[in-house]
């Protein structure tokens, strides 16, 4: 786009996170922003946003075992894995800064939101039980999956395909 529109790139990596990057369109340090940026109403009001060129899906991946105690817990109501992701209070890992903070506190009232660093630090903080589940979306579950196949008898991911995560270049 560049070379055709006879302009200059510099390619900026700057902040720690998908809303920093929003802030320095915002603030008129970048032109643009590229990556898995979620559109958001808060964004929205900031920046422009392109049509969405990808669409993911709001996903959690949560600790068989875990699940296994709260299916039993409430047993009496006959709720499944879904039911209980959306309505029981339990620690649900989010990554900071991005856009799964305000979707996690709008699609889980209940829960107690514990935010890390990145993917990697949620990630690891589920497999050392400081956290019940985690909620990133679903091209990020499939990946964790595909490159870990022996962690799929300790962990189980529910897909909210009602639920879309409109992805768009700011």
């Amino acid at each position: 786009i560049a070379k055709r529109g006879n302009y200059s790139l510099e390619i900026i990596r700057e902040g720690n996170n998908y809303n920093d990057l929003i802030d320095a369109v915002a603030n008129h340090r970048a032109d643009m922003a590229i990556g898995t940026l979620s559109k958001t109403l808060n964004r929205g009001r900031k920046v422009y946003f392109s049509k969405s060129y990808l669409v993911f899906y709001r996903s959690v991946m949560f600790d068989r075992l875990w699940m296994a105690q709260q299916l039993k817990k409430y047993q009496s109501k006959g709720w499944n894995e879904a039911q209980i992701i959306l309505h029981t209070p339990y620690d649900l890992g989010v990554v900071a800064g991005s856009s799964y903070m305000k979707f996690a506190k709008i699609m889980f009232p209940k829960v107690t939101v514990k935010t890390f660093s990145n993917w990697d630090q949620t990630l690891k903080a589920l497999a050392d039980h400081q956290i019940n589940a985690v909620f990133y979306d679903d091209f990020a579950m499939k990946e964790f999956f595909l490159s870990h196949p022996a962690d799929v008898l300790n962990y189980e991911a529910i897909v909210f395909k009602n639920y879309p995560d409109e992805i768009g270049i700011a």
